[in-house]
């Protein structure tokens, strides 16, 4: 078994670069990322030989974020009554869908620097995100306002704060499908089988369909992302281990004036070889944000920015994988379904993932 598990690792489809879209896992403006948490799999151990392959990885993730009952003060509320004031009570929640397909093209020559060999890949996504938003009014508490125009007053504010609401629902509610934000790399690979070390520093730039006045878009925004990612992955006795680390860092967003917080990405992949072609195991993801948010413009952020203003998010996952080598690495493919927990100020969901990937030369 350790022999035939020799051979076909030395002679799989080549293909764990590090990959990354917009998906979710960090707080950032209207919580999006460039790089989708869960794409590091099972390829994540397959070396990286010299040639020219392509990648498609396709996924789905939901996921929903309950901001509970939050309080908003208006005051005055009349000429008459220049010391009231309202407490407003508002529940929300916001519902995200997301759908990519990402292909990916790979190019390893035999050129060495420093002792690695060199080579260059590209990836540009389509995307499809869809927001709902929910919003409602709850209990109105006023002060300063004579008992006698109570009722009448909290009628008054009721009706602004539910029509307020119903444009927050508007607003925040819609879905977009369209090209997403072109990402390209050199890529440096260290062989010291059985192990592996990869090196690709990232730039993704805002090539993709883009509205500051859209909530859902497939490109994550007008400014520029450097994500330098540092791979490593072990061939064992019949099992597999990879794991990637990137640390993305992001330009201001120019349409909106917010600069989304760096954040950290660790995916890890533990796989167990059943045969020859079939392999079993563990996946999971770790998003954690490092550096706040920040706004610079001169008109105040809108209500779904305040929800991510000066916050720094993050997000676990785990879940099954399950793959599948034809042959001498002619062909794999790849499924894992990644469920979320212990997130801290993003949405909490699941993510299903599906993967193909071969040699074309």
């Amino acid at each position: 078994m350790r022999n035939a598990k020799k051979v076909l690792a030395r002679t799989s489809v080549s293909f764990a670069v590090l990959a990354g879209i917009c998906g979710g896992a960090a707080a950032t403006e209207n919580y999006d990322l460039r790089y989708a948490p869960g794409i590091g799999g099972a390829d994540m151990s397959a070396p990286v030989d010299p040639g020219l392959y392509i990648q498609v990885s396709a996924y789905s993730y939901s996921a929903k974020k309950d901001y509970g009952t939050e309080v908003r003060t208006r005051g005055p509320l009349s000429p008459s009554f220049l010391t009231s004031s309202a407490a407003i009570e508002v529940n929300s929640r916001i519902d995200l869908r997301v759908r990519g397909l990402m292909p990916r093209i790979l190019y390893m020559s035999t050129t060495q620097f420093l002792g690695a060999t060199v080579g260059a890949t590209a990836l540009l996504p389509l995307i499809e995100k869809q927001s709902d938003v929910t919003a409602s009014v709850g209990n109105i508490t006023l002060t300063n306002i004579p008992s006698g125009f109570v009722p009448a007053v909290t009628a008054t504010v009721r009706t602004a704060a539910n029509a307020d609401a119903a444009t927050a629902q508007n607003d925040g509610t819609g879905k977009k499908f369209g090209v997403g934000d072109l990402e390209i790399a050199p890529v440096f690979r260290w062989n010291r089988d059985p192990d592996q070390i990869l090196f690709v520093p990232t730039v993704i730039l805002p090539t993709g369909n883009y509205s500051e006045k859209r909530l859902a878009n497939p490109s994550a925004g007008k400014f520029y992302t450097f994500r330098p990612s540092v791979q490593y992955s072990h061939i064992g006795e019949g099992f597999d281990f990879g794991a990637r680390l990137s640390f993305s860092m992001n330009t201001k967003n120019t349409d909106t004036d917010y600069r989304s917080g760096s954040y950290v990405n660790l995916d890890m992949s533990f796989m167990k070889s059943l045969s020859d072609a079939f392999r079993v195991g563990v996946a999971g993801y770790a998003v954690v944000q490092t550096t706040k948010d920040t706004y610079n413009g001169s008109d105040a952020p809108d209500d779904f920015q305040k929800h991510t203003l000066g916050r720094r998010g993050q997000v676990f996952a785990a879940g099954p994988a399950v793959a599948y080598i034809k042959g001498a690495g002619e062909m794999l493919m790849e499924a894992r379904v990644l469920k979320e927990f212990s997130a801290v100020d993003r949405p909490e969901g699941t993510a299903v993932w599906l993967n193909f990937a071969m040699p074309i030369q």
